[in-house]
């Protein structure tokens, strides 16, 4: 995703809705991240769900709220879209989660599945950051970290860029499956 004009530092570049929301622990609600208890939504959910759901992962709760939410066949186009690849259709959940590793936004609230702004690069030195909008039922927005000139591909960190070269290298390799060339990792190689 690439500028069309120069963008202002703090200026915000987009705003989305999540596809999925996972709350990081108990204080926020699990489906705005807002603080809990959020009184809109936590009469919604039942107790039985909640003690189903204690035994899975992260992903298997955000996949499986995608395909309640839209469906199999929606669930899975949506994180293909996201992708670039055609999913099978053998085992839906299981390939969405696959999907969710790779496309999901950490927050200190929680996790996020966005549809733009999954399509961001990283770099060590990124442009941009993704946050949630504070008392907004539930949007994120990407916020420029600095002046970024027009026709400049926007970047975001996927992994903590307080981590040494070698730990970000590993890590980056590991779980998303490329080396980083960003210019910092250039320079610290």
């Amino acid at each position: 995703m690439f500028t069309s004009g120069m963008v202002c530092q703090h200026a915000t570049v987009l705003t989305e809705s999540p596809l999925v929301l996972y709350p990081r622990s108990a204080q926020f609600c699990s489906e705005c991240l807002r603080t809990a208890p959020c009184n809109t939504h936590d009469s919604m959910r039942k107790r039985e769900e909640l003690e189903k759901e204690k035994h899975l992962s992260k992903y298997q709760r955000m996949a499986r709220r995608l395909i309640g939410a839209l469906g199999e066949e929606r669930a899975l186009e949506a994180v293909s879209e996201l992708c670039f690849v055609e999913l099978g259709k053998d085992d839906v959940e299981s390939r969405i989660i696959g999907a969710l590793h790779l496309n999901v936004f950490g927050l200190e609230q929680g996790s996020v599945l966005l549809q733009a702004c999954s399509l961001l690069n990283h770099s060590c030195e990124p442009n941009c950051f993704v946050e949630l909008i504070p008392d907004q039922e539930p949007m994120i927005r990407l916020v420029a970290s600095q002046e970024i000139p027009a026709m400049t591909e926007l970047t975001v960190a996927y992994v903590d860029l307080q981590l040494p070269f070698q730990e970000r290298s590993a890590y980056l390799e590991w779980a998303f499956g490329f080396k980083c060339q960003c210019p910092r990792c250039r320079r610290e190689s």
